[in-house]
């Protein structure tokens, strides 16, 4: 068993013992509005965080928007009154703040920080690619997560 399989294992038992509904969530990426660092399909791995996000990081937010959809977008901004400003790598196929203004930091669920299938990366700190997926590209349609919790 490679590294990588042994890696998406250990995040599923995690998951299985309910791991995820405090420190970590499974999600599904619906769309193409951060393509290519997630596509269609992909299954990454959120950290739920009580810090603020900061530029440059990828995150998932809960379903308090205008869309009444999940979203998994990258921080564009920070500001303290008012939240973040998300915006999808794909410009031309995201709907993002410009479209529905700043996000407020409570409705912000986590960061990405793993993509287990179907390529698997990390994420690091202002959303950075690094692993496997260094040579792909960042982006998603809309960019909405379906959640396992």
């Amino acid at each position: 068993m490679n590294k990588w399989n042994g890696l998406f294992w250990l995040a599923v038992c995690l998951g299985i013992l309910g791991v995820n509904r405090f420190v970590f969530c499974l999600a599904i990426v619906n769309g193409d509005s951060m393509r290519d660092a997630l596509r269609d399909g992909d299954i990454v791995m959120v950290l739920r965080w009580k810090r603020r996000p900061h530029a440059g990081d990828v995150v998932i937010t809960n379903k308090n928007n205008p869309f009444h959809e999940r979203l998994v977008k990258r921080v564009a901004a920070v500001d303290r009154e008012r939240g973040v400003w998300l915006i999808g790598d794909n410009c031309g196929r995201s709907r993002d703040s410009r479209e529905i203004g700043f996000i407020p930091l409570a409705d912000v669920m986590g960061a990405v920080v793993l993509r287990l299938h179907p390529n698997p990366a990390f994420f690091v700190s202002g959303g950075r690619v690094i692993g496997e997926a260094l040579k792909i590209p960042v982006g998603t349609l809309e960019g909405n997560v379906e959640t396992a919790d």
